[in-house]
């Protein structure tokens, strides 16, 4: 049977945690290494170990979670693995009672996340659920969709809080209903009646894209919304309105208001027409500007939800047209990695707009917007989407082969790895091959051979070495295509 004991200690320096013999990286004699962590960076990872040292209580500046501060406890003494285990919780005298506490907290009760979220008229992970077994032939009908609901956690949970009482069936029967009648009225699903007299549910094509593009419901409905009011006009005198449509619809970055109005009043007219078109407006600006954001009611939550996503479509328009990362960054008041990040989220949505076009029968749009998945992901031009195939490529390296004729896989097949080599001398900094008089034999060599080239999951490589395997990998593509 496993023994797992949680061990208290407060040092107050630490060099007490070195003289106590807990030193970060050390391994214990037996067969379990000593697993020293702030915070469990292993999380799904299957690492065993005897004893687990926790070397602080905070982090943040709050005190951990009781759910995290099982996880990384939980390790020691892994059921199957050993029969005993210990951990150690590592805290100053003043925190004491904050890691008693911590111990000897119990965890949160296991919530449904079909439940109903404050704020929210009906649980969007209750409709999307709904739609999904129905468009899977699960339920059928309205009897199968009932008996699907009383299976939940959301139901026996519902249940155990009530007791006896039956108004807790009461509550969950009309939450149903009202998913139902929501997924009907939006026409996500339809009701066909049978021959039989029988009532069938069916999922729509609104339906069938939403669940095909991982949208939930509430995002398909916006999306729907602002992509049918384009396809009536389209603003096709620049990327700024298909870059709109899949630019993310929450995961936007908060503007300055200021700096935003500054930059509406330096918008070409073409631009300013894409913004008129899916409700920018210049008086809403100039009160934010003003630090006056009214959020009382649905219409002025829309109104923001389109200004933040108005300004994040800017930013995305210049990161697909290869402005350096740096420079976006200073121009908008962000930092490099929150580009970064809006680009792969921005990426993965246009592809989820992308199927949901194509489920959709609106292939003409579906043809517009699926460029801008690469490109987003990449921040280059169309014409390099199809060098940045190769891994080795970013969009720098791109452009300079581009420019120097060799347009796509097949060019750079056919190239010689030495052509390759001379173009990319130039994508990094200039270093002289002579040996410097105060610089000895093995130093010159050294840096001869410096690494210069990298790319994630790869090793440092040298211009020579690049080029090998770029045009290695280009050949691989010409033969798949």
């Amino acid at each position: 049977m496993k023994k797992c004991s949680a061990v208290l200690v407060f040092l107050l320096k630490r060099s007490d945690i070195r003289r106590a013999g807990y030193r970060r990286g050390r391994i214990q004699t037996g067969p379990h290494p000593y697993l020293n962590s702030d915070l469990d960076p292993l999380l799904g990872v299957n690492l065993p170990a005897r004893r687990v040292i926790i070397r602080t209580i905070m982090f943040n500046r709050r005190v951990i979670d009781p759910l995290c501060y099982r996880q990384m406890a939980g390790r020691a003494g892994r059921k199957g693995v050993d029969t005993e285990g210990e951990s150690i919780l590592v805290c100053k005298p003043n925190e004491m009672e904050k890691a008693k506490a911590l111990i000897s907290s119990d965890l949160p009760p296991v919530q449904s996340c079909l439940i109903q979220r404050e704020g929210d008229e009906l649980s969007n992970s209750m409709k999307r659920a709904i739609l999904e077994v129905i468009a899977s032939g699960v339920a059928k009908s309205p009897t199968d969709v009932q008996r699907y609901s009383s299976s939940t956690l959301l139901a026996a949970s519902l249940s155990s809080e009530d007791g006896d009482n039956p108004d807790g069936k009461a509550t969950s029967s009309s939450s149903i209903d009202a998913c139902i009648s929501f997924l009907r009225e939006q026409e996500f699903i339809r009701l066909e009646k049978g021959e039989d007299g029988g009532e069938t549910f069916l999922p729509t094509q609104l339906g069938s894209a939403t669940l095909a593009s991982a949208l939930s419901p509430h995002e398909a409905l916006a999306v729907f919304t602002e992509l049918q009011r384009a396809r009536k006009s389209f603003v096709l005198e620049n990327e700024l309105h298909i870059l709109y449509q899949v630019t993310p619809i929450y995961d936007n970055i908060k503007p300055d208001w200021y700096q935003f109005l500054c930059f509406w009043e330096t918008l070409s007219t073409d631009k300013r027409r894409v913004a008129e078109l899916v409700g920018v407006e210049e008086r809403f600006l100039i009160r934010a500007a003003k630090g006056n954001i009214p959020t009382h009611t649905a219409r002025q939550h829309h109104l923001l939800s389109v200004h933040r996503r108005f300004h994040t479509a800017l930013i995305l328009e210049e990161l697909v047209n290869e402005a350096p990362l740096n420079q976006v960054a200073r121009k908008y008041g962000c930092s490099k990695g929150q580009l970064q990040s809006l680009q792969q989220s921005a990426s993965t949505f246009a592809g989820m707009v992308t199927v949901f076009c194509s489920k959709l029968g609106w292939y003409n749009l579906e043809l517009l917007l699926a460029q801008f998945q690469n490109r987003l992901n990449f921040g280059v031009q169309r014409e390099l989407v199809d060098l940045v195939r190769i891994s080795l490529l970013n969009a720098q390296r791109a452009r300079l082969l581009y420019n120097s004729g060799l347009t796509n896989p097949a060019s750079v097949a056919t190239a010689s790895p030495r052509e390759v080599e001379r173009i990319l001398r130039n994508a990094v900094p200039f270093k002289s091959g002579r040996q410097a008089v105060d610089e000895k034999d093995f130093e010159a060599a050294e840096r001869r051979a410096a690494r210069c080239i990298w790319a994630s999951g790869k090793k440092g490589l040298t211009e020579a070495e690049a080029a090998e395997l770029i045009v290695m990998e280009a050949k691989q593509i010409v033969r798949a295509d």
